[in-house]
């Protein structure tokens, strides 16, 4: 609070004195509030408008008095929550329990949100102090990120702290190839050492400017000379390729994860986007039973758009699918909209998403009704959501088709204009 000259009266100071005496004379225990501040022995009696109006003068003194104290308690509590802070963390965080502690480490790091970085967080953390730095070395967790960016001395650390843990490999392969220093190739050939250990892998390249660089696409030798790796507790592969769509020289890394044996890696999610022109055709019973082979399969997307129908005659079942979105935009016949409902059966589905993107004006009641009407089999189903702010439709009609045909719904959630 600023330094400044505040003047009260010694009446409204003798009031405020009374008042407290009278709360410490019953114990610091008020049942009435009103009785703090009447006049000492006395009460307001009567009519009597000069009366009233000397009272009322006293409380506002004596309630502008409070909030000067007030203000300038709350500035010395400030004052002193930041001189104690710096003791209280430090209480507080050796008041933790090792476990605790171990507990808030891992979670910080699970949580950490650079990718590309993240292998630096267990050494900032043991940097902080001796008992972060003997924590840390004591949770394997922190130190299963393993990458090419890695100096080889820090990687031997990093394997070595992550005791037999789990662990995560990051490829990274941005203009590798100007990289004559060989660390890829001996980031490699010490990781594969532990790939009964690895539980993720992530591969980033991209392309040369020049095609001397990479005549053929660009596959680091590292990578292409280990075709045969066994990965027995590999859960996520992720490959990342910044290209151009039209260049014939895009790497082709899944011949070699083709290769790889990996037991415990299963799809549980599938994105499929479905564009062509009027003469292009799909083949949705050879998609299907590759679906059907992916026994974890839980959630399917399907993104469509200048899509004409083609003739379905199959018959699919996705045992444990449990959510399913479909994304429907311009120039779709919608018969293979309704048609497909029909033909695929998903008896875990709990969830269904729909949008229609078609701004042509295009009335999808009618679709809706008969998605509807194909989808009601479908038991096990707790939520719809229907989206159709880039299309036409009566939104009563749709509301009332969505109840009568699901009444076991748990949750709805509609879009529209």
């Amino acid at each position: 609070m600023p330094s400044m000259n505040i003047t009260i009266e010694e009446r409204t100071i003798d009031q405020l004195i009374s008042a407290l005496s009278r709360m410490k004379g019953k114990g610091g225990v008020v049942g009435n509030l009103s009785v703090l501040f009447l006049q000492s022995g006395e009460a307001l009696r009567g009519d009597d408008f000069a009366t009233y109006l000397v009272a009322l003068r006293c409380l506002k003194s004596s309630r502008d008095a409070l909030r000067v104290m007030l203000h300038a308690t709350n500035d010395e509590i400030h004052v002193l929550q930041e001189k104690c802070l710096p003791f209280t963390r430090q209480r507080g965080i050796q008041s933790l329990p090792d476990d605790i502690l171990k507990n808030v480490f891992e979670i910080g790091y699970e949580t950490y949100d650079n990718v590309y970085w993240d292998h630096t967080f267990p050494v900032e953390v043991s940097h902080v102090n001796q008992r972060f730095r003997s924590t840390a070395l004591c949770t394997p967790r922190i130190w299963t990120n393993l990458t090419n960016r890695m100096p080889v001395a820090q990687l031997e650390t990093f394997i070595s702290r992550s005791k037999a843990t789990e662990l995560s490999i990051f490829l990274d392969l941005w203009e590798s190839w100007k990289d004559k220093s060989g660390n890829t190739e001996t980031f490699f050939e010490i990781a594969k050492k532990h790939s009964d250990r690895w539980s993720s892998f992530t591969y980033q390249c991209d392309m040369p400017e020049d095609d001397d660089d990479a005549p053929n696409g660009y596959i680091h030798p590292s990578l292409s000379q280990c075709r045969h790796l066994t990965l027995p507790w590999l859960r996520t592969l992720s490959c990342k390729i910044d290209c151009n769509d039209e260049d014939d020289r895009v790497p082709n890394p899944e011949a070699i994860f083709a290769t790889w044996n990996m037991p415990e890696l299963n799809v549980t999610c599938c994105n499929l986007v479905f564009e062509a022109d009027s003469d292009g055709l799909w083949d949705f019973r050879k998609l299907f039973l590759v679906l059907e082979s992916w026994s974890h399969l839980n959630s399917l997307s399907f993104q469509i758009s200048c899509f004409q129908y083609t003739l379905l005659v199959f018959q699919s079942s996705l045992q444990n699918l449990t959510s399913f979105n479909m994304d429907v935009g311009l120039e779709v016949d919608m018969a293979f909209i309704t048609k497909f409902f029909s033909l695929v059966e998903m008896p875990a589905l709990s969830s269904i998403a729909i949008a229609f993107r078609d701004e042509r004006g295009t009335n999808v009641g009618h679709i809706i009704d008969t998605i509807c009407t194909t989808a009601c089999r479908y038991s096990t189903l707790e939520k719809f959501t229907l989206d159709t702010t880039r299309t036409h439709c009566a939104h009563h009609d749709i509301l009332y088709t969505v109840a009568s045909h699901f009444p076991f719904l748990q949750e709805v959630s509609f879009r529209g204009t």
